[in-house]
């Protein structure tokens, strides 16, 4: 396999194995290293029994999606497709941008209908090696920098990694048998995340169509003694709640409605601290519901709101508006907005979207009454605290697979 080191060994390791590992490249465990072909193709996902080419996007951080894919019906163009997607191999991409570049999965099963384009690598792995093994050798961090190192390219949007690049880049084997232990371990808590994002796919699945019940009053709710709520009425935004619009701040750069300010940072919705400012701080309090007024991305994210968990030195720009009510329940109005396909008619057919602060208050409304909306709320929140909970599960167990491909490989 390669000159033999002293002491090279992982930080975490199986008690009934011992020596060191030894030093080599990928080209030690990889036989044959193949591409597809790149043919055209139609814009839609093959199914059943068509013929499909795998999209760069097929490929994640060890993850392998078959639905990423493109038709292939024309006749000439089947006839030009290679390299089916076999079970045991490693697919890799050649080409992609700079994080995904490199990317790489295991395949567990044969695929006959999915073929490689040009962008993917089939990597198939010697017999005196462990394929999984080697899968997750390529995931582990170190190994990963290394790799995406060696692509080059002069577009910031796409590298390239040639054959050369992957196999020549250095790694360290322990035994076969070592291997396929360390393989058979990191399987099982692959395992563990695949059940863990079935549940939240499931738990998700299962929140849209309670949430279309709902709201089409398929189902109701009762009040405490078992009888039925007042009928729903028909009414809008602007009758339900108070409208509190931003304010303009001084030297304020990021001036584009994605943003709030938190004692006095700018912050985006994903929490990144973007400006430091001290102007017009104004409060917000618990149960306020936030929503972008300006520069809204066209498409599902115009409805998009946020609802404020707690009091705190929030203040707005004038492009993000804030909704107060007393009416009915703000978490139930929160739930209601997001799902309203009202705002998707506003669409401009540009690029993004201005809305008016009539436009929000004419957003047509279903009010239940006070109590029936605080139990609507109370049973949706019960759901989305189900779907966080499992998500920090998967979270953990992505930080615990990650410090394992840390430990278990030198």
């Amino acid at each position: 396999m390669g000159t033999r080191l002293k002491k090279n060994v992982p930080v975490l390791r199986f008690p009934e194995f011992e020596g060191d590992w030894f030093l080599g490249t990928l080209q030690d465990c990889i036989k044959q290293l193949d591409a597809g072909v790149s043919v055209n193709s139609d814009p839609q996902e093959s199914i059943e029994n068509d013929k499909g080419v795998l999209k760069t996007s097929c490929i994640s951080m060890g993850e392998f999606e078959p639905s990423e894919n493109k038709l292939v019906s024309d006749e000439y163009e089947r006839t030009r497709l290679r390299e089916s997607v076999k079970k045991d191999t490693i697919v890799i991409c050649r080409s992609n941008t700079p994080t995904f570049v490199g990317a790489s999965a295991y395949i567990d099963k044969d695929y006959p209908n999915l073929f490689l384009s040009d962008k993917l690598w089939a990597a198939k792995i010697k017999k005196d090696f462990s394929s999984k093994w080697v899968s997750y050798l390529l995931l582990q961090g170190k190994n990963r920098t290394l790799l995406c190192l060696r692509a080059t390219g002069t577009s910031n949007s796409m590298k390239n990694i040639s054959k050369d690049d992957l196999l020549t880049l250095p790694a360290y084997f322990p035994t076969q048998e070592e291997q396929e232990k360390i393989a058979s371990f990191l399987g099982a808590v692959d395992n563990r995340l695949t059940q863990l994002r079935r549940k939240h796919e499931l738990l998700q699945t299962y929140k849209r169509g309670v949430m279309q019940k709902i709201f089409s009053q398929q189902i109701r709710f009762k009040c405490d003694d078992g009888q039925p709520f007042p009928d729903w009425k028909e009414t809008t935004l602007g009758k339900v709640s108070i409208f509190v619009n931003g304010k303009a701040h001084e030297n304020d750069v990021v001036n584009n409605g994605r943003f709030v300010i938190v004692n006095s940072k700018f912050i985006s919705t994903d929490g990144t601290v973007l400006k430091f400012s001290d102007k017009q701080l104004l409060p917000l309090f618990k149960n306020d519901i936030v929503m972008v007024m300006s520069d809204v991305p066209n498409g599902k994210a115009l409805a998009k709101c946020f609802y404020i968990q707690e009091d705190n030195r929030f203040t707005l720009n004038q492009r993000i508006c804030c909704l107060r009510t007393q009416k009915v329940d703000s978490k139930y109005l929160f739930y209601f907005i997001n799902r309203n396909k009202y705002f998707l008619s506003l669409d401009s057919g540009v690029s993004q979207t201005n809305l008016r602060k009539e436009d929000v208050l004419s957003c047509p409304i279903l009010q239940p009454s006070l109590l029936e909306s605080e139990k609507i709320a109370d049973f949706l929140t019960a759901i989305d605290q189900k779907i966080e909970a499992v998500a920090k599960q998967i979270d953990l167990t992505e930080q615990f697979k990650k410090g394992l491909l840390q430990k278990m490989f030198v």
